[in-house]
């Protein structure tokens, strides 16, 4: 399905921080990398934001621009190392004046402002609790979070507030603050103007002993499976953030990073603001949607460096009928990563052949704290392929019993679950609500995704569990169906579900969305069926075809298949 050639990783300009990949795996020791983070002073402990941002401010990138914000209006604002430890300082102290204590939640509903990352890392800083609510979801969902989350601050702005906070008030029983980034006068004892608070708050703020172990965030699940889910992460997952940045990200020094991760979205929380801050390079932070001339805008005028994106802007890039080399001066990227879905082959391709770079697929959950599998610069990719473990982390291929004992799987193909042995530095500590100890078995974490593994140790995704389909006696995954679907020349997107998936004679309901210029009518609807016929010999003849003119998706853009398959079962769907 994904082609066997394997395409060579270009590298502009720099050699690689790992240029052995199979020698470092190796060799790989948690102890020996610690040590390239400073911790408290006085051996008080880790505190991400301490890592992310004082100890920075302290030495030779004190005046370094840590965070370049460009704003919808044209507005930029740069933050030094020096001025985001004063900011976060001031943010740390306000939490403090308002009783905020140790464990509790600070929750932020906010696009991609400075606001965020201030919040953020001010809350880090007091041992209070950093919850990111994706404000670019639904008003279920969110309400979903906040109810979760149950914080005793919220950050947001005037507008999200009143449309999706202030409806859900009475849901929301600790909620006790409410400060708001673009407001400048306080409303009530509750609703406070945050800029006001900044400058009466003192910059200067001693961080509290961290020990390692302390939970530092609530990081909430994709969504794309169920509900999002609050993952509870600590602060010693600094150490992934930093690892995944030297060996995967590969950031050098004198980078411009830029990840278009949405807000409250794990990769956000993880590559758009703690992993670059950790390597004291600069990151870029871009408020507004991202159509395809401003991509390429950014990319050439900002002289980025190292670009962390999704499959669906990456999608949205090759559909556009742009001469990239004639337009735009691209010469300054050297890399292009993406994660949020597997990179198909076609647009592998037509990266190569447009940007002249592979695009870098990553693989990580909000549960995984960061990236776990993923192709790595210096090294060879295969098109489609989810890439190797990261050094310090064992993967392993499972199939489970009925008793929840472990069949480990080696031979190469072979398909099961994917597993991580226990005890890295950012395995969550647990849900904010639901089972914890139904995600191990035998020392290993069940990731529910299903993968295989080649004879050259790459991993494969195959599609979730919970996406697996029995027809005709015989397992097949909704995700590779829609890999075929998607090579249909009409077809922009597809999700496949079943009726009853443990039914072999499931009718299968295909919701698809189509190219611009194709007419989603009855004859494209048996044109799509005929081709997946001949494609697939398990596509049963009763494959029904719905055109949508959007698919319901997450705010990183990964498809919600559970929502299709409510709509099937009479539920109620919010697009």
């Amino acid at each position: 399905m994904f082609g066997t050639d394997i395409v060579e990783q270009a590298n502009r300009y720099v050699p690689p921080n790992m240029v052995a990949y199979d020698e470092v795996y190796k060799a790989f020791r948690w102890n020996k990398y610690i040590s390239e983070l400073s911790g408290l002073p006085n051996r008080e402990g880790l505190n991400i934001a301490y890592e992310a941002v004082d100890r920075h401010a302290a030495g030779k990138l004190r005046n370094k621009i840590a965070m370049r914000w460009l704003g919808d209006d044209g507005t930029t604002e740069e933050f030094s190392y020096q001025k985001l430890k004063e900011e976060t300082g001031r943010f740390a102290n306000i939490l403090q004046s308002l009783g905020v204590e140790e464990g509790e939640v600070v929750a932020t509903l906010t696009g991609r402002i400075p606001g965020l990352f201030i919040a953020a890392l001010g809350a880090m800083k007091t041992r209070s609790l950093f919850c990111p609510i994706p404000a670019g979801d639904t008003r279920e969902s969110i309400w979903s979070c906040l109810e979760q989350a149950n914080p005793k601050v919220l950050v947001t702005t005037g507008a999200l507030y009143r449309e999706k906070v202030e409806p859900a008030l009475d849901q929301l029983e600790n909620l006790q603050h409410v400060l708001l980034v673009d407001e400048m006068e306080r409303r009530d004892p509750m609703i406070e103007s945050m800029p006001l608070l900044m400058r009466q708050a003192d910059k200067m703020f001693d961080l509290p002993p961290t020990d390692p172990d302390d939970p530092a965030m609530v990081q909430f699940s994709s969504g794309s499976s169920g509900p999002p889910k609050g993952v509870i992460h600590t602060h010693k997952s600094a150490l992934i953030h930093y690892i995944t940045g030297k060996f995967v990200l590969d950031f050098h020094a004198d980078d411009i990073f830029w990840c278009t991760a949405a807000p409250g979205w794990a990769p956000c929380t993880f590559y758009g603001m703690l992993s670059p801050l950790l390597h004291g390079v600069t990151s870029l932070v871009v408020e507004g949607d991202l159509e395809p001339h401003l991509c390429y805008q950014i990319l050439e005028e900002q002289m980025v460096s190292v670009w962390y994106t999704t499959p669906v802007i990456l999608q949205k890039l090759m559909h556009e009928d742009i001469d990239v080399g004639k337009q735009y001066n691209l010469n300054a990227l050297r890399l292009i990563h993406s994660t949020g879905g597997p990179v198909r082959p076609q647009i592998q391709r037509w990266s190569q052949e447009t940007l002249e770079l592979p695009i870098l697929d990553t693989w990580g959950q909000a549960e995984t704290g960061g990236i776990m599998i993923a192709n790595y610069p210096g090294m060879r990719i295969k098109p489609g392929a989810m890439g190797k473990p990261l050094p310090g982390i064992k993967a392993a291929i499972v199939k489970t019993d009925e008793s929840g004992e472990l069949t480990f799987i080696e031979e190469p193909g072979e398909t099961g679950q994917l597993a991580l042995k226990t005890g890295w530095p950012s395995m969550f500590a647990g849900y904010v609500e639901g089972e914890y100890k139904q995600r191990f078995a035998g020392g290993w974490y069940l990731t529910g995704d299903l993968v295989h593994r080649d004879e050259q140790g790459y991993f494969w995704f195959g599609g979730r569990m919970e996406q697996t389909l029995l027809l005709e006696a015989d397992e097949v995954t909704s995700f590779e169906i829609e890999q075929v679907l998607m090579t249909h020349p009409a077809i922009l997107e597809a999700a496949v579900v079943a009726e009853k998936e443990a039914d072999p004679k499931a009718i299968l309901y295909a919701y698809i969305a189509v190219k611009a210029g194709c007419q989603p009518d009855e004859d494209l609807a048996m044109e799509i069926k005929s081709f997946a016929g001949e494609q697939l010999d398990l596509i049963p003849a009763g494959l029904k075809i719905e055109f949508m003119r959007r698919l319901p998706k997450t705010p990183s853009g990964t498809i919600r298949r559970y929502k299709l398959r409510d709509r099937e079962y009479k539920l109620p769907l919010s697009m």
